[in-house]
């Protein structure tokens, strides 16, 4: 598989654990219950693909990039988005997400305008100087995730559970909140609240 290109192909239920995968380029192809678990990407390129139930932990990245990513119902776990940005950054690296478990990914300097998270878990993430403004949060189990220096106005968190957003730390103007949950917007301002 190595420093082959493919296009608009389809693997299913491929199987890769601890190799290192170099000079693949994919475009357009479809993933279908994939498994990559501790793998390492070398100047790689993922472009306008599908991810269908697919699993990924442990990923390492060196001079790859995803652009496009469409996810649907997968599992990821310790993915650093930002080392996968396009060159440019004309491109973010995922398109849509529907009904995925992310854990501890890290989401630095990127663009999710009016992205819709809903039905997905993001549990332990961060999310540091991003643009995640006018996004759809409702709902989503956001256990332990971090917002920092966010550009979080317009976007809607009804329903959404543990979150932690420093409002001294991030633009949040018009942004939608639910009670209870809202509470834990009050942390970072040093006060104290009796029930």
């Amino acid at each position: 598989m190595n420093g082959r290109r493919f296009e608009g192909e389809t693997f299913e239920g491929l199987v890769r654990r601890g190799c290192v995968l170099e000079g693949c380029a994919f475009y357009d192809c479809v993933f279908l219950r994939c498994t990559l678990e501790n793998v390492r990407l070398v100047g790689c390129t993922f472009s306008g693909c599908t991810f269908s139930g697919c699993r990924v932990s442990e990923l390492q990245t060196l001079h790859s990039t995803v652009s496009l990513a469409v996810l649907e119902n997968c599992a990821l776990v310790g993915v650093d988005w930002s080392r996968l940005l396009p060159a440019g950054m004309f491109a973010e690296p995922i398109a849509s997400m529907r009904a995925c478990r992310l854990k501890y990914n890290s989401f630095y300097k990127m663009a999710f305008r009016g992205f819709d998270f809903t039905g997905s878990d993001l549990i332990g993430c961060n999310f540091g100087e991003s643009e995640i403004s006018g996004c759809d949060l409702r709902g989503c189990r956001l256990d332990r995730t971090e917002f920092f220096h966010c550009d979080l106005r317009r976007s809607d968190f009804r329903g959404a559970a543990g979150y932690q957003i420093d409002v001294t730390a991030n633009q949040i103007k018009d942004a939608a909140f639910s009670l209870p949950e809202a509470i834990r917007l009050l942390h970072g301002l040093g006060i104290a609240l009796e029930g």
